[in-house]
């Protein structure tokens, strides 16, 4: 697969490069299959009473969400990525530096790159979501037509918006309903509402 795709020929050269308040990362796309980055490390960590999962290849972290059950989340993740081993990660690494930028964002500063695996209509809609800022939201549709399609396409937007692999970071919870209702999230209504909470608290 190629970094980029025509949509963003004119945005894009190769990476995504995005500043937020943790850190600075670098957004890549998996370019020659999936047998080259075997095994994914992932690890399960927990904070303020949440629990997450990190999983990376050997260039960068594919997928950050929530976790309620390890079991149900290992077994998504194994379907996404399939045909490729997952091995639980138990030393050093630059995972457990990004755990550590999370817990604790006034004291570590990091650059990390984000190696996601895509189609070319998913990263187009990853990519549109970046653009939305903190504290701010956008319909399905809204977002639909800044992709250059008809409104009408707002259910295939939701469902990629639905595949997106990095919670928080590339920011699924900002899309709502036309009528300003939350619609969908992956990882639990009442967790996008705390965050769109926090952000127009903290704008």
């Amino acid at each position: 697969m190629q970094n980029t795709f025509s949509f963003f020929s004119n945005l894009l050269k190769s990476d995504f490069n995005l500043n937020t308040e943790l850190a600075q990362f670098q957004i890549r796309r998996w370019e020659n299959g999936q047998n080259e980055i075997q095994p994914l490390n992932y690890y399960f960590f927990t904070h303020h009473s949440e629990k997450y999962i990190v999983v990376a290849t050997s260039r960068g972290i594919c997928f950050f969400g929530y976790v309620d059950n390890e079991e149900t989340t290992l077994a998504d993740i194994q379907n996404r990525f399939q045909g490729i081993r997952l091995k639980e990660l138990n030393s050093k690494s630059d995972i457990l530096q990004f755990i550590e930028m999370l817990k604790s964002p006034n004291q570590i500063q990091i650059s990390f790159v984000l190696d996601l695996y895509a189609t070319d209509f998913q990263w187009r809609v990853w990519m549109e979501l970046l653009k939305i800022p903190r504290g701010k939201t956008k319909s399905y549709g809204d977002l639909a037509l800044d992709l250059q399609l008809p409104k009408t396409a707002s259910r295939a937007v939701g469902t990629a918006i639905g595949q997106n692999p990095i919670a928080v970071f590339i920011p699924c919870h900002r899309v709502v309903q036309q009528n300003g209702k939350l619609g969908g999230y992956r990882w639990g209504l009442e967790r996008k509402r705390k965050l769109l909470v926090a952000e127009q608290e903290s704008r």
